[in-house]
């Protein structure tokens, strides 16, 4: 740092090196500073400062309306605001990438709960909160109602869709038939674990019947998108997939929209 004006640089905080008291008699009285953060300017700054190259701008004005110096903050209210990032499409598989990444899970636990990812367009939450009761095999009807939620202390709970509001969905035939399969494995399951196996009823579960956890899920399918070369593509890519397949096949927009609501 140097006393060269181009050079100086400029510190801007919610506090500062000094604040002010009023005393009874009217007169200001200065005081250091508290916080971490002017703990660490404080010293980190001295030799600059020092050398005349520092300024720092801090809580001047707030203390001038506190201390009546001011009416009225000018600043009060008054927000930076930033430039709007453009929005980026998200990544989409097409069919001959959903086909490699089937192929890829068909060996795995994974493999049912990818395909109604992407046939359905339904969210991890929502996959992993459904049972069989929601699963009506004779119409291929599929109710949507709830949505499995991982808290932030590392927890889970059962709650409402992103819309407050139960949506019915078509599976495709090709899909019933890959949960069929799945469903005669889940009761082995069932029958090997007996009476320790969670009465929870789900579709997509741990082996003994307990909840997945939603994010090392995630975790497990972006793992196996790697592994076929998928980079860039996340679990959720599947469901915006899904509505783009719709429309290339010329479903109408209107109906793709209502099979993936609040698709954001």
């Amino acid at each position: 740092m140097t006393n060269d004006p181009s050079r100086l640089l400029l510190v801007a905080s919610n506090r500062g090196p000094v604040s002010y008291q009023r005393a009874d008699d009217g007169s200001l009285t200065a005081k250091r500073g508290g916080g971490g953060m002017v703990s660490g300017l404080t010293s980190g700054l001295a030799a600059a400062a020092a050398d005349g190259g520092v300024l720092w701008l801090c809580t001047a004005l707030s203390d001038a309306e506190r201390l009546g110096m001011l009416k009225k903050h000018p600043m009060e209210k008054r927000r930076v605001l930033l430039p709007k990032l453009p929005k980026r499409r998200p990544p989409v598989l097409d069919e001959g990438k959903l086909r490699m990444l089937f192929e890829r899970a068909r060996s795995t636990r994974l493999y049912p709960f990818i395909v109604m990812a992407a046939a359905t367009g339904c969210r991890r939450g929502e996959l992993l909160a459904l049972t069989w009761p929601d699963l009506d095999f004779a119409t291929g009807v599929l109710l949507v109602s709830k949505s499995l939620e991982q808290t932030r202390i590392g927890g889970l709970r059962v709650k409402t869709t992103k819309s407050d509001e139960p949506r019915e969905l078509g599976v495709p035939e090709w899909a019933l038939e890959v949960l069929k399969q799945h469903r005669v494995e889940q009761q082995r399951d069932r029958a090997m674990f007996g009476p320790e196996y969670a009465a929870n009823n789900l579709i997509f579960c741990q082996p003994a019947g307990q909840y997945y956890s939603p994010d090392r899920l995630g975790a497990r399918v972006v793992e196996l998108m790697r592994s076929v070369g998928l980079q860039g593509v996340t679990l959720h890519s599947l469901r915006h997939s899904h509505a783009s397949i719709l429309l290339s096949k010329g479903v109408p927009t209107a109906v793709v929209s209502s099979s993936v609501t609040n698709a954001a």
